[in-house]
């Protein structure tokens, strides 16, 4: 299936933004909700665990733009895609838990108290006051090595890529996907990202190093593999580069059933508190 789709074409302004989702932004925090600091981040959270953060009223004009896009196309995707009803439209953002203590790898913005911006490694209480879903793969050593990748990976060299200044024309795992994902994998130990990638935005970057570990094992087995004989679980069959929050929560979703691999799992929601 191909996404005719762009962010910048349906953008719009702030107050139009908030407008079009007073209905569907998340109001209150779900049943089973873990409270979560840096200080026992540990006790809740696992190197790998995939998070997605959930709009709210005080998220940024930039997120707010990111869900309207997202609410609108999943409309449309819905009605030929039965796993496009899977994902939630309004995960603005994704991080990569890594460890110790509340650390995350993630492609951002600087907020308020942090050191710098882009592809790094951060606190994960500069998103408190947030509500994230959490997902992670039952395979704990797949998890172990994406963890690595990402934290190899954010260091500071690759520059955040504004989302709404990327095309979505297509996020299918094509012939374009395949090939990035070799590319992945022959980079996952390379310090700084891949060095022909400059600048990743938050979903790209939490998909592209799982597809990176994934591949990283099979060249171990196979030096010479190409591209087009990758195999990647329904999870990771996206070409993650034109892949936006919402469509990597509706992949990994969708993997928490047997039908699209049941290889993930719905860890919970956690909402993110200062500890001091």
């Amino acid at each position: 299936m191909s996404e005719s789709w762009t962010w910048r074409a349906h953008a719009v302004s702030g107050m139009a933004v908030a407008a079009a989702l007073a209905l569907t932004a998340p109001s209150a925090w779900g049943a089973n909700v873990t409270l979560v600091s840096d200080v026992n981040a540990d006790k809740v959270l696992k190197p790998g665990d995939i998070m997605f953060k959930l709009l709210k009223e005080k998220s940024s004009v930039t997120e707010y733009g990111i869900a309207v896009d997202q609410n609108v196309f999943k409309d449309l995707e819905s009605k030929w895609d039965a796993a496009a009803k899977k994902g939630d439209a309004n995960a603005v953002h994704v991080a990569v838990y890594v460890g110790p203590n509340g650390r995350t790898a993630e492609a951002y913005i600087k907020e308020s108290g942090d050191i710098g911006n882009g592809v790094d490694r951060r606190d994960l209480e500069i998103h408190a006051g947030y509500l994230f879903y959490v997902f992670r793969p039952k395979d704990a050593a797949l998890a172990a090595a994406a963890a690595k990748v990402a934290s190899i990976w954010a260091n500071g060299r690759m520059s955040y890529l504004l989302p709404l200044a990327v095309p979505l024309e297509n996020s299918d795992f094509g012939t374009e996907g395949h090939d990035d994902a070799l590319d992945y994998g022959k980079e996952a130990g390379q310090t700084g990202g891949p060095k022909n990638v400059s600048k990743m935005f938050c979903s790209y970057f939490g998909g592209s190093v799982y597809q990176a570990a994934i591949v990283q094992s099979l060249l171990a087995k196979d030096a010479k593999l190409e591209a087009k004989k990758i195999d990647m679980p329904y999870a990771l069959q996206l070409q993650v580069s034109h892949a936006s929050p919402y469509k990597l929560n509706e992949h990994l979703t969708a993997a928490t059933q047997a039908k699209y691999g049941g290889d993930w799992e719905f860890v919970g929601e956690i909402y993110v508190q200062k500890s001091k």
